[in-house]
């Protein structure tokens, strides 16, 4: 059985204050999520890495060219190296001889997944760090600012199924811009309930908008609103919130 390039280990939400000096700008008592991921490197096309993609995900995602890392420097420059030519501080802060690769891939599902908070929750700032186990060499340990458990868990799936596209080869898919629109209409909404054309309606008639709803649904971040009574037999639906029985 053929396994993603980006496997998910494990994930958990907390405070993890171990951490919180790894990152200055980490904001103390802010909660976090900690992101586990297996890289199976063998699995993705030939030559696909950060550095070949990248340009195509900023066009996708025109706030991702905004990141800041590294010691201030631009996300551009964390993958490419310096405009003087010398290598970033985030490969040289890896002692582990990993492949260059496997930590751009690491750090860019970092990005992506704030990047994806961001554009939900409206975040006012949002910090994290990468961290790569001595052993095994292939796994990392991501722990990113969160403002909510399904956000969160949201972000992850779409950040990882993104990778994994990209680096089977493929371009990235439009509908992910459509996904976070409707995500962010839907938590910002203050649990206001929504039909499929109302969403459709609220995302500017995007064509793409029925798929992001179906996408929403199947992760969870949305759900049906049951009714005794439907006379339009129209479906309801809403915010699923962490805790509320699903």
């Amino acid at each position: 059985m053929r396994s993603d390039p980006v496997e998910i280990a494990g994930l958990w939400f907390g405070l993890f204050t171990e951490i919180t000096a790894l990152n200055r700008r980490f904001i103390p008592g802010h909660p976090r999520l900690k992101l586990t991921v297996d890289l199976n490197l063998t699995e993705r096309k030939p030559g696909a890495s950060p550095a070949l993609f990248l340009a195509s995900l900023e066009r996708l995602l025109p706030s991702l060219g905004r990141h800041s890392c590294c010691g201030h420097a631009r996300i551009d420059e964390t993958f490419f190296g310096r405009s003087d030519g010398s290598p970033s501080r985030f490969h040289e802060a890896d002692t582990r001889h990993q492949p260059d690769d496997a930590v751009d891939i690491a750090h860019l599902l970092e990005h992506l997944i704030i990047d994806f908070q961001h554009g939900i929750a409206d975040m006012r700032a949002c910090s994290g760090i990468t961290c790569g186990h001595k052993t095994p060499i292939t796994r990392y340990d991501l722990f990113i600012e969160t403002p909510d458990e399904r956000v969160g868990r949201v972000c992850v799936a779409l950040a990882c199924n993104l990778m994994n596209e990209m680096l089977l080869g493929g371009d990235p898919s439009p509908v992910y811009a459509t996904i976070l629109r409707l995500a962010r209409h839907v938590f910002l909404s203050d649990g206001a309930a929504f039909t499929t054309s109302q969403s459709t309606a609220a995302l500017g008639g995007d064509r793409h908008a029925a798929d992001a709803l179906v996408s929403l649904l199947a992760a969870g971040f949305v759900k049906e609103i049951p009714m005794a009574i439907n006379f339009s037999r129209v479906p309801l639906y809403g915010f699923n919130p962490i805790g509320d029985g699903s």
